[in-house]
């Protein structure tokens, strides 16, 4: 999730997740959260990345990332490229960025 925003619709990401948390000790997925270190801290990204840790979810894989100096509108291409590093870190044939 590049620059996303966790107030969308009244948070309600937070409420899914409560909704999951609740059911589940588990989460088999990869995240990748990111935003821009101009953007506004009330968007929740770094929110929803600490109550995530906080669960401590079996299998999930996660990582968050600030880049600095950069808008909601700029800091995707950096984003991008840290989030594919990310995602495909243990692949033998590892894509050459």
């Amino acid at each position: 999730m590049i620059s996303a925003s966790f107030r969308w619709d009244q948070r309600v990401a937070f409420k899914w997740e409560e909704q999951y948390a609740a059911k589940n000790r588990d989460m088999n997925a990869s995240l990748f959260i990111s935003l821009g270190g101009e953007e506004n801290p009330f968007m929740g990204a770094k929110d929803m990345y600490i109550k995530l840790t906080d669960r401590k979810y079996l299998s999930l894989d996660m990582t968050y990332y600030t880049v600095d100096g950069e808008s909601h509108y700029t800091s995707f291409p950096k984003a991008l490229v840290k989030a594919l590093r990310f995602i495909f870190r243990n692949e033998k044939n590892r894509m050459l960025f």
